[in-house]
C-alpha cells in the first residue's frame, strides 16, 4: 500500500533510508570490531562484526542490497555523485567483509556480477558500456588492493583464512 501511489518517489525514499541505515550499521560494526566503542564485545560474535543484529550471518546479507544499489549508481550515475556514492559504499563493503559471513560474500559477488552483466546488456550506447567496463576493472583492482591491505591485519587474515577454509571443507 505504501507504494500504490507516487511509487517512484516513495521507493526512492525507502531505498535512501535502507542505504543510510546500512551505512550507519556498518560504521558502528567497524567501530565495535576495532574496539573503539566501550563494550564492543557485546556487538561481536567470535570476532565477527554483527552491528545491531543478533548474528553476523544476518548482518552481512542485510548490507548486500544497499551495496548493490550504490554500485548500480556508480555504474550508471553522474560523475558528480561518484565520490558520495563511493564514500557510502566503502564502509558497507568493509561491514560485509568484517561480518565474515560466507553467504554474504557469495551473495555480494553473485549480485555484483549479475548487476554488471545486465547493466552491460541493457545500456543503449557503447559509451555507457565502456563506462561499465572501466568501473568493473577499476573495482576489481581496488577490491584486490583493499582486500590485500585488510587481510594483512593479523586478526582479520587469520579469521578470514579460518572462515574460508571451513567453506572449502564443507564443499568437499
Amino acid at each position: 500500500m505504501a507504494l500504490a501511489e507516487d511509487t517512484e518517489r516513495r521507493l526512492n525514499i525507502m531505498i535512501a533510508g535502507y542505504v543510510a541505515s546500512a551505512f550507519l550499521a556498518s560504521s558502528f560494526a567497524i567501530m565495535t570490531w576495532a574496539h573503539v566503542i566501550p563494550g564492543s564485545n557485546a556487538f561481536l560474535m567470535g570476532g565477527r562484526a554483527m552491528g545491531f543484529f543478533k548474528d553476523p550471518n544476518v548482518f552481512g546479507p542485510f548490507l548486500v542490497l544497499p551495496a548493490i544499489v550504490l554500485i548500480g549508481r556508480i555504474l550508471a550515475g553522474h560523475y558528480r555523485s561518484l565520490i558520495f556514492n563511493l564514500a557510502l559504499l566503502g564502509p558497507i563493503l568493509v561491514g560485509v567483509l568484517f561480518s565474515f559471513s560466507r553467504g554474504a560474500w557469495g551473495h555480494f559477488v553473485a549480485s555484483t556480477l549479475l548487476l554488471a552483466g545486465l547493466s552491460f546488456l541493457t545500456v543503449r550506447t557503447n559509451k555507457e558500456r565502456l563506462r561499465i567496463i572501466f568501473f568493473a576493472v577499476l573495482g576489481v583492482v581496488a577490491a584486490t588492493l583493499l582486500l590485500g591491505a585488510v587481510l594483512s591485519i593479523g586478526s582479520v587474515g587469520s579469521l578470514f583464512q579460518e572462515r574460508a577454509s571451513r567453506a572449502m571443507v564443507k564443499s568437499w
